[in-house]
């Protein structure tokens, strides 16, 4: 890790934040050269797990993915998937909080105002960076940003620990309680699906996921709204399931 840059407050009034250069111990893992990495380096910085560790989880993970067409398996060197990526960070207790919804436009952007503090790993266009307790940490400084012009980065969403309360937009949360437990789930390039053995249970839910403003995240139906998708529903063991894309 090296020395930070320093804060100033920009043209707009608010700051911009603190970055200093942390590789997540791909140096010291012993590798070299330069990597489409964000996504390891930016997991083993917020989390504090060894790079190796983080490096060899997120293959495994991609050893499952089915690829279709010319679209390659996640690669924790080059690139990984979101749903690879979401399998991880929800193995280990992580939670996603979404801070932009359809039709919202951005909400949170890349300053100091506007995130909370703690370890998080933030999710801007084509790419992710580890922000602890508002310094960002990465291998180059991700903000659009100088202090005399300014094009603040969208923040589109965060992964945090459960300690960290800040869920989803509380009105949607509001909206939703007692929120039902899925019986199975599945993964896709572009989504996941939870499934449940009442349909009510999973119109339900499905409404929350929209609520949410989860999408598809590739593919011919990129952008796609996900929730409920009778589609998906399937029969185990002469029980059938309700499918909820998310």
């Amino acid at each position: 890790m090296r020395e930070r840059t320093e804060q100033c407050v920009c043209s707009d009034g608010k700051t911009n934040m603190a970055w200093c250069y942390d590789d997540g111990g791909r140096m010291e893992a012993g590798y070299v050269g330069t990597a489409g990495d964000c996504v390891t380096r930016s997991i083993a910085i917020a989390t504090g797990r060894p790079y190796q560790e983080v490096y060899d989880a997120l293959n495994e993970l991609a050893q499952r993915e089915r690829p279709r067409g010319k679209r390659k398996r996640s690669s924790a060197r080059t690139g990984v998937h979101k749903p690879t990526v979401r399998r991880y960070l929800e193995s280990i207790g992580w939670v996603w909080h979404p801070t932009m919804q359809i039709g919202s436009g951005c909400q949170v952007h890349l300053c100091e105002e506007e995130l909370p503090p703690g370890r998080l790993i933030l999710s801007v266009s084509r790419h992710l960076t580890a922000v602890i307790d508002k310094v960002i940490h990465d291998t180059h400084d991700p903000q659009r940003i100088d202090q005399t012009s300014f094009s603040r980065r969208c923040v589109y969403g965060y992964w945090a620990p459960t300690e960290v309360k800040a869920p989803v937009p509380r009105s949607v949360a509001d909206d939703f309680p007692n929120l039902p437990k899925p019986v199975h789930s599945s993964s896709r390039i572009c989504f996941s699906i939870y499934y449940f053995a009442a349909e009510a249970d999973a119109d339900y839910y499905g409404h929350y996921i929209k609520a949410c403003g989860y999408t598809y995240n590739g593919g011919y139906y990129h952008g796609r709204p996900c929730g409920r998708d009778p589609g998906h529903d399937y029969t185990k063991d002469g029980v059938k399931l309700y499918a909820v894309t998310h």
